[in-house]
């Protein structure tokens, strides 16, 4: 899963799904909204948008950028996250902090208490 099913909440095996793109719209006379009827469409085997209305076509990586705001290197680090298909249970279960790890979390100005509430990992 990807970040396009977690935001469009897909859940449909389709290669192209129709959804409502999430950018602003305009109006011909300029006044702004966001479309409630479909416009765009999801490939989720190219991992491609386009919205035919507001002309929008971005690869997963450009559309986490405009979406969340990020900068690219942000964005491809979401994205991994969101192509893990690790349950919750198996991070907890995999995950085992070193002495070695806590402190180079430290490092970084996060607190024990949060790392091993996180079950943050040092790769």
């Amino acid at each position: 899963m990807g970040f396009f099913e977690e935001f469009f909440d897909l859940s449909t095996s389709a290669s192209e799904v129709a959804v409502c793109c999430p950018f602003e719209h305009h109006t011909q006379t300029g006044i702004p909204y966001h479309e409630t009827n479909p416009s765009a469409h999801v490939n989720t085997q190219d991992r491609v948008f386009h919205c035919k209305a507001c002309g929008t076509g971005c690869n997963e990586v450009q559309f986490i950028e405009q979406t969340l705001g990020c900068n690219f290197i942000g964005a491809k680090k979401l994205l991994r996250c969101f192509n893990n298909d690790e349950t919750l249970f198996q991070w907890q279960q995999d995950t085992a902090l070193s002495e070695a790890d806590l402190e180079r979390i430290c490092s970084f100005g996060i607190s024990e208490e949060v790392a091993k509430e996180l079950n943050a990992r040092v790769s």
